[in-house]
């Protein structure tokens, strides 16, 4: 009888153990790192690619979170893009080119509202920079005139050195120059007048006129969501400019998810944008856990289960083998609970929330342990059974 009472034990402790070192491994499913800590600068970067190393060799499939417009998508992110690695190569007739695409775009958002000064002044220092190299002082000067419309007021602001900045002085583009009366026209009839844009200034709204200087210019305009910009040499025979409107794409998922995350990473976020900016994030990179960062101290862990929201399911700390104990699979039963109504009906007062098989648990081990006890102690005797009843 000693022996079965020790086969019992070690059964019951066994089991124990296994189920405990069961929890304990890692998820298998691809997880993706979301950075909430704020702005996604440098050192956020260093340290996020070091955990999910970590994560890695933890032995959890950790990705870190890749969201930006896709190539080609009606944004100026592709061209700006291009620019930079033209321009990186020396190439300046090909970096000047996308980045007039981008300043094109970029125009046309502007006057729609939106805040693009950084992504401008970006574009028209490659304009500039290339500008400088060909030896093109005009196209210089126009540069120059763009930033400083953008309210950069040194060089150094953008990449430009100063002493190549100090090469193209603020001038008023009306001396020596003559000025014509344009008109612009955007939109359908019927429609309001529309908000127009020169040289990204804000002039008032269609049709006008305006009066501009002789010479290139940067036509924008925009009516309700629909937007356009445009190039116009502009002289003595010149009309009317037409501007074409169009609406803006519908954004892809990645950018979606993108712009919800910048917001969530702002001081004062909501609880509910940040909950959207995540369930944005896992739809737009089709991944149902995240591990998002919130502080240098806090790390969560959100799912997504088929249709429902994301929703939280552990805090940890950014430590890669804490962060593997939250994301172990728990193989728990279903849990057969009764309803508020049904509690207050048989207790006549609201009972305890804990659930009934934590004291089952309990109860069950309470019963091993003495069931061991009683058989080890009989096992020298005589055996004896009680049977009592309620």
């Amino acid at each position: 009888m000693r022996r079965a009472a020790w086969a019992l034990a070690t059964t019951v402790v066994a089991v124990a153990s296994t189920a405990t070192s069961a929890r304990a491994e890692p998820s298998a499913e691809p997880v993706v790192v979301l950075e909430l800590r704020g702005d996604d600068g440098g050192a956020l970067a260093a340290g996020r690619t070091r955990l999910v190393a970590e994560l890695l060799a933890a032995g959890v499939a950790a990705e870190d979170a890749a969201l930006s417009p896709p190539a080609g998508a009606a944004s100026p992110s592709a061209p700006l893009a291009a620019a930079e690695r033209a321009f990186g190569a020396l190439d300046c007739v090909g970096a000047s080119t996308e980045a007039k695409a981008a300043v094109l775009t970029l125009a046309a958002a502007q006057a729609g509202g939106a805040d693009v000064t950084a992504p401008l002044s970006r574009a028209w220092t490659y304009i500039y920079l290339c500008a400088d190299r060909g030896a093109d002082v005009a196209e210089r000067q126009r540069a120059a005139r763009a930033l400083r419309a953008l309210g950069v007021t040194a060089g150094a602001e953008v990449g430009i050195p100063d002493a190549t900045w100090a090469t193209t002085p603020e001038l008023d583009a009306a001396v020596d120059r003559d000025i014509i009366e344009l008109p612009v026209r955007a939109g359908e009839a019927g429609d309001p007048p529309a908000q127009i844009w020169i040289d990204h200034v804000a002039v008032g709204v269609g049709p006008g006129p305006f009066y501009v200087p002789v010479g290139p210019h940067l036509v924008a305009a925009a009516v309700g969501e629909r937007r356009g910009a445009r190039w116009a040499v502009i002289d003595e025979r010149t009309g009317a400019v037409e501007v074409a409107l169009e609406a803006p794409p519908a954004p892809s998922p990645d950018q979606r998810a993108a712009a919800a995350l910048a917001t969530a990473r702002r001081p004062g976020a909501t609880a509910a944008e940040r909950a959207t900016a995540i369930d944005l994030a896992l739809v737009a990179l089709d991944r149902r856990v995240a591990i998002v960062l919130r502080s240098a101290t806090l790390a969560e862990v959100w799912r997504r289960d088929g249709h429902d929201a994301a929703r939280k399911h552990a805090s940890a700390p950014p430590v890669a083998a804490r962060l593997a104990q939250a994301l172990a699979p728990a193989d728990e039963p279903p849990l057969l609970v009764e309803t508020d109504a049904e509690r207050q009906r048989r207790y006549g007062r609201q009972p305890s929330t804990t659930r009934w098989w934590v004291y089952a648990t309990l109860a069950g081990a309470i019963a091993a342990g003495a069931t061991v006890l009683i058989v080890q102690a009989a096992s020298d005797d005589v055996q004896r059974i009680r049977v009592t009843g309620p």
